[in-house]
């Protein structure tokens, strides 16, 4: 079976941020026909930030590439090019974008934002990833920054792609149930230790095939495994030449997935994508 890697990140994209792809492929797959909507008036109805700056990077200096949300919703980041500023507010993966220019794929720019002053004491989920912000309507306030700074139109389509399913492989798994403390910062983590070695940390089947989705395969992921709850597993330290720095992520995660006593099944189905109609470049301010 042959697979293609995924752009990977510095850190795996977080759970709950693959919720809503995940189930939108799931649809796909079942024979439901994947949202398409024309954005004309998108921006209607939108939230907006009350005060919003968009500058180029600075290039002269090192670039930290990062998002950040502070207490009462101030939005800051930091070496992002368009398109990943569309994975943030939109909660896309890059696999799922096309029609992109290249300078939306290769300039990079600052976003800093506050929302309107008596929103801001509700706004209390600042969690973030490198390309996710949790707080719904900071990721709608957003949107509508891409709808008029950078004049974003963009319309979603269905297209018939690889997709696969994460099945058992008749075997009794190798991971356990979990007894993680809920508190735990871990807690639904998967995360590369050492040079190979993967560990999965009170973690469920449709995290795990998340994970394959965003990091691995760069096409939808389906859990097949009828598997409920949530799983420990910590593989054993690989029998590497000290000298060696270790596998490649997608070909050391997919032995781990063997290892799990699991197995992808390739298949083709519609795959939703965000296809850029057309951007312009902001002007400073």
């Amino acid at each position: 079976m042959s697979m293609k890697p995924a752009r990977t990140a510095s850190s795996p994209r977080p759970h709950w941020a693959l919720t809503l792809l995940l189930a939108t492929c799931a649809s796909a797959l079942c024979g439901q026909e994947s949202r398409t909507a024309q954005v004309g008036d998108a921006a209607l109805g939108l939230p907006e930030f009350e005060v919003a700056s968009v500058k180029p990077t600075d290039l002269s200096r090192d670039i930290l590439v990062a998002t950040h949300v502070y207490p009462g919703g101030r939005v800051v980041i930091t070496g992002c090019e368009l398109i990943g500023l569309i994975e943030i507010a939109f909660q896309v993966l890059p696999w799922q974008i096309s029609g992109a220019a290249v300078w939306a794929q290769e300039d990079k720019y600052e976003v800093e934002a506050v929302p309107p002053k008596a929103m801001q004491a509700s706004i209390e989920d600042l969690r973030v990833g490198h390309f996710e912000i949790a707080d719904e309507r900071l990721r709608e306030m957003l949107q509508s920054l891409l709808l008029h700074r950078f004049q974003l139109r963009f319309h979603w389509a269905a297209k018939t792609g690889d997709a696969y399913l994460l099945k058992s492989n008749g075997k009794p798994p190798a991971f356990h149930p979990s007894r993680a403390d809920p508190s735990s910062p871990r807690y639904g983590s998967i995360s590369r230790r050492g040079r190979g070695q993967w560990e999965i940390y009170a973690a469920t089947m449709p995290q795990l095939a998340g994970y394959l989705s965003a990091h691995v395969l760069g096409a939808p992921v389906l859990d097949r495994t009828e598997l409920s709850g949530r799983f420990d597993y910590k593989q054993a330290q690989p029998g590497l030449d000290p000298a060696d720095p270790g596998d490649d992520l997608p070909s050391s995660f997919l032995r781990f997935i063997q290892e799990l006593q699991l197995k992808l099944e390739r298949t083709k189905g519609p795959v939703e994508t965000f296809v850029i109609d057309g951007a312009a470049k902001p002007s400073p301010n």
